[in-house]
């Protein structure tokens, strides 16, 4: 079912010239696209309903992407703590230091610059919620991820374990980034 896009409603346009707008998501009408997206890039479907919780309890920024045909281009979140793995490096309210979190792209809809739109949109809405420091995190071999965020200005600032998956009883190594909001 498309999202609801108004009349009045302002517009990003992509490099790729598709126009997108990025609004609240909101649980009753968002939750099944958060998921569907969770289950298309294969992981964190577990943690959907945890996400909008924490949104409703103010320890999250979490947008949806919406295209000018109403269909979800994809989804970004902030999260103001580190709720998870509690390192206050990565998000804490008392650092002002937000992590970007749960970035997806519909499939479908790559390669335009919704992704880079996304990320500078958020960087908008946090520092206007008091964060003053954004960081981010990604495996080490996501080359695209990085190469996103180091365009925009991010800076590599330590790597070490974080990511748990399941049958695997010791964290991944991420690669983690950050940058001062201007």
């Amino acid at each position: 079912m498309p999202s609801q896009v108004t009349e009045e409603t302002i517009y990003i346009t992509l490099r790729d010239g598709r126009k997108i707008v990025a609004r609240p998501t909101d649980r009753n009408i968002d939750r099944e696209t958060v998921y569907n997206f969770r289950v298309e890039c294969g992981w964190d479907m577990d943690k959907v309903d945890d996400w909008f919780d924490m949104v409703e309890n103010g320890l999250r920024l979490e947008y949806m992407a919406i295209g000018e045909d109403g269909e979800p281009v994809g989804m970004i979140a902030l999260d103001l703590e580190d709720m998870h793995y509690k390192d206050v490096e990565v998000a804490s309210r008392t650092t002002k230091t937000g992590c970007v979190a749960s970035l997806y792209i519909a499939k479908s809809k790559r390669k335009g610059g919704a992704a880079l739109a996304l990320i500078e949109y958020l960087e908008v809405q946090a520092k206007a919620n008091g964060v003053e420091w954004i960081t981010m995190n990604t495996l080490p071999h996501n080359a695209t991820s990085r190469h996103i965020f180091e365009s925009l200005g991010y800076k590599k600032f330590k790597e070490g374990p974080r990511y748990k998956y399941p049958l695997v009883e010791e964290l991944v190594d991420a690669v983690y980034y950050r940058k001062q909001i201007q």
